[in-house]
């Protein structure tokens, strides 16, 4: 493995930590998901009627009537990046119209998303330890959590960029040129 060359950290001494790299994964993974979940599915349905969430959702909604990117139909806009109003279009294309499905779908990114970071964290930290607890700090993050509860793009961005960075540290440890191309693809998209 690749590492960064820090000071390396003390080892923790506690006697379940850290725990075996494919336990922690497993774990850490499954409390960022029953979090995100469990807020995803106590958020009331008027709070997702405010702000940018309305915006986001009409861009949906007229996406899938085939009115085009557009607030309202036949007014076309380019107030909002394509990528997450085109994502939420096609929830709602697969599973009808569903506010609360597109939020579970960022619980599982949001999820996904602790899981790439405690990769690049491997990738790129000397102590096992170090990058457990790295994980578990943004799984338990309220921001992060409360994200995933709001029709917003912050969640899939973050997925995206969390994705870019862990294949550029693969890339710049094992100086495979397909890693920075896909690295560039995937920071190019969460642009959109």
């Amino acid at each position: 493995m690749c590492r960064v060359s820090w000071a390396r950290p003390r080892r923790l001494n506690a006697r379940f930590f850290p725990l075996p790299p494919g336990r922690a994964a497993l774990w850490i993974c499954a409390a960022a998901f029953a979090l995100r979940l469990a807020f995803v599915l106590t958020v009331p349905p008027e709070r997702l009627a405010i702000g940018d969430q309305l915006e986001y959702d009409a861009i949906a909604d007229n996406l899938v009537a085939g009115n085009g990117f557009a607030t309202q139909p036949g007014i076309p806009t380019a107030n909002r990046a394509p990528l997450y109003p085109m994502t939420m279009a096609a929830v709602y294309k697969t599973v009808g119209r569903s506010p609360r499905a597109v939020l579970v779908l960022q619980a599982v990114l949001g999820a996904a998303t602790v899981l790439l970071l405690l990769w690049l964290l491997r990738e790129t930290v000397e102590n096992e330890a170090a990058a457990q607890i790295g994980a578990w700090l943004f799984a338990v993050h309220p921001v992060g959590i409360v994200y995933c509860g709001r029709l917003f793009a912050e969640t899939l961005s973050t997925f995206l960029l969390a994705l870019s960075m862990l294949l550029l540290a693969r890339h710049l440890c094992r100086g495979k040129a397909l890693e920075a191309v896909l690295a560039g693809l995937v920071m190019g998209l969460a642009t959109l």
